[in-house]
């Protein structure tokens, strides 16, 4: 999937029956270069949360336990050194 910076200069958000651009910040629109899940995100309009992320990268549920090495591959911004169950192995 090639990934467009263009695109991502802005994103839609509706509120009530307004449709309006919502600018990217800048830390995120990089990031998204590196990370084809997050551009994805960004290109199909999907919530920008750890959540979401996490969910595309692991349909099935996050691996068990957590570890450090899981947490390094959450982008940047999202990543919670208090979520880390285990040392790695």
């Amino acid at each position: 999937m090639a990934f467009s910076t263009r695109r991502t200069a802005a994103r839609w958000s509706s509120i009530g029956d307004q449709i309006m651009p919502v600018a990217l910040h800048p830390r995120l629109v990089a990031a998204a270069r590196m990370d084809p899940t997050l551009a994805y995100m960004i290109q199909n309009g999907l919530p920008l949360t750890r959540e979401q992320w996490m969910s595309l990268n692991w349909p099935d549920g996050p691996p068990k336990p957590w570890c450090i090495e899981h947490e390094m591959e959450v982008p940047e911004f999202w990543r919670d050194p208090d979520k880390v169950e285990a040392e790695e192995e």
